[in-house]
């Protein structure tokens, strides 16, 4: 158990907690997909332009926007075929 502990002090500091407390503080860049859900569309097409040019941003949003249609459809129809039974 000793050994245990020292290599949590390595790691985390002293307290283990407050280790762990650091890392869930650290900013996440937003997600495209959660950028374009938020109707934040500039902001994710800048975003993939910086990752794969302008042709592959105009894809991928249509890409995304027609899948987040399709999974809504789903939902809808998995609400109606419940309350149908």
């Amino acid at each position: 158990m000793r050994g245990n502990y020292h290599f949590m002090q390595h790691q985390f500091g002293h307290c283990p907690r407050k280790g762990i407390n650091r890392s869930i503080a650290r900013p996440v860049p937003e997600s495209p997909r959660r950028l374009l859900k938020y109707g934040r569309d500039k902001q994710a097409a800048s975003i993939l332009r910086r990752v794969g040019g302008g042709e592959y941003a105009d894809y991928e949003i249509r890409d995304i926007k027609k899948h987040s249609q399709l999974k809504k459809l789903a939902y809808l129809m998995i609400i109606a075929l419940n309350s149908a039974i």
